[in-house]
């Protein structure tokens, strides 16, 4: 984009985190921050995580990079991924560490930047 473009409007993304203990959540992102609502995860729990890109006019890339930010790995056993969208939906897995705080996931497409923001906690010694 030139700097005499005007920005596009933000894309609008929802996300299904599904856990390997069998549950669901569904998310959807901030519209103007595009940060998803942080999530509790369980420490090296598996997580599979599908995004929807929604209000997509005008021409976006169709491919997403993910980047872990603050720990965990992704599924790949990398910190970074690119997938590829199938329509506006695209999927991959999430390792979190054992170690407690954050592990803060950046998707990028394009200009567009979503995050999604897992919390580990380490359950407490008796």
């Amino acid at each position: 984009m030139s700097q005499f473009e005007a920005p596009s409007a933000p894309l609008g993304a929802e996300a299904r985190l599904e856990f390997s203990d069998g549950r669901a959540v569904d998310l959807e992102a901030d519209g103007e921050t595009g940060e998803f609502p942080i999530v509790r995860v369980e420490a090296e729990s598996r997580t599979r995580i599908q995004v929807r890109y929604f209000g997509a006019g005008g021409v976006w890339p169709s491919e997403v990079s993910v980047h872990v930010e603050d720990g965990g790995r992704l599924g790949n056993g990398e910190a970074v991924q690119v997938c590829r969208l199938e329509g506006e939906q695209m999927g991959f897995e999430f390792v979190a560490s054992d170690q407690a705080g954050h592990h803060r996931l950046t998707l990028r497409r394009g200009v567009d930047r979503k995050v999604l923001d897992l919390w580990v906690e380490k359950e407490r010694e008796p």
